[in-house]
């Protein structure tokens, strides 16, 4: 199977690529399973000895799932019923699997509301960059230059503290305490076609609320809990989150969430499958 793109090739045509090139060989029956790492002699992780490393055809079914794109939006009950379609690779295509852009998954929303209750994290009022550069100290986090700021929308919710959340990138956009940052994330929000207008930063604020950095998929068995927040202890749980999220999304019950969620269809089957794939990724490092 190829490994990397090709010169010029798009991580998600790669992976678009690879996806093509499985079914060929799962028709001509050419498709081999291992069980052990092919990179070592004795077939173990070199430096991970307790870690068994296996790639089956449970691992299979769930790389499909993984490169499983929709043949088009939005989805209709049926398909999503029927699963199978992960819609990773808009984010996380290989081999890097991330695309290292910010992305609102919905990981904000559904913990807050998970403590004040359905909807509460849709009503809550997001000060326009007017108001924030007036009254600095009230809505943004502590820094040298500003120490007594109280950093309330990059903060762990909490059941008493309604007031309390996370904004992600919203903190840092257009702060001018992060000078450095700016022309990246800049870059990353203005979508250039659109206008000078929209690509202003009191346009893209409210834009980047509640973004976050696309993650890395390699060595996931070493690395929980996940999110940015630590908010699953396990990948299964994650995958829930995002079976949560993607229906959110659809039904326009998504704050500023990524478009890409919307194209996510996994049935409860799927789960395990895809947790399975999302393992094999554990590779040998020291």
């Amino acid at each position: 199977l190829p490994r990397q793109p090709k010169a010029g090739e798009t991580a998600v045509d790669y992976s678009r690529r690879l996806l093509k090139r499985i079914r060929q060989k799962e028709a001509a029956g050419a498709l081999e399973f291992v069980n052990g790492n092919p990179n070592t002699e004795s077939g173990a992780f070199e430096f991970h000895p307790a870690e068994p490393f296996q790639f089956s055809p449970d691992e299979l079914r769930g790389l499909k799932v993984f490169l499983s794109e929709p043949a088009g939006t939005p989805l209709n009950p049926s398909q999503v019923a029927a699963g199978g379609i992960g819609n990773c690779i808009s984010c996380h295509a290989g081999p890097r699997f991330t695309d290292f852009r910010l992305d609102n998954t919905g990981a904000t929303q559904v913990e807050y509301d998970a403590l004040h209750g359905p909807g509460a994290f849709m009503r809550l009022a997001v000060p326009g960059l007017a108001v924030r550069v007036m009254h600095h100290d009230r809505y943004l986090p502590a820094t040298a230059q500003h120490p007594d700021a109280t950093g309330r929308f990059r903060a762990v919710p909490d059941s008493q503290h309604p007031e309390l959340t996370d904004w992600g990138v919203w903190n840092v956009f257009a702060n001018p305490d992060f000078p450095k940052s700016q022309v990246r994330l800049r870059k990353i929000l203005c979508d250039e076609d659109l206008g000078e207008h929209v690509c202003s930063p009191a346009s893209l604020l409210s834009k980047s609320l509640a973004l976050f950095k696309t993650a890395g998929l390699r060595d996931l068995s070493h690395s929980a809990p996940y999110l940015h927040n630590g908010q699953f202890d396990t990948l299964e749980d994650v995958i829930e989150f995002y079976r949560t999220s993607s229906g959110l999304q659809r039904a326009r019950r998504l704050r500023n969430g990524a478009a890409e969620l919307g194209g996510i269809a996994l049935a409860p089957g799927d789960v395990s499958l895809l947790a399975a794939f999302l393992r094999s990724l554990n590779e040998d490092y020291q």
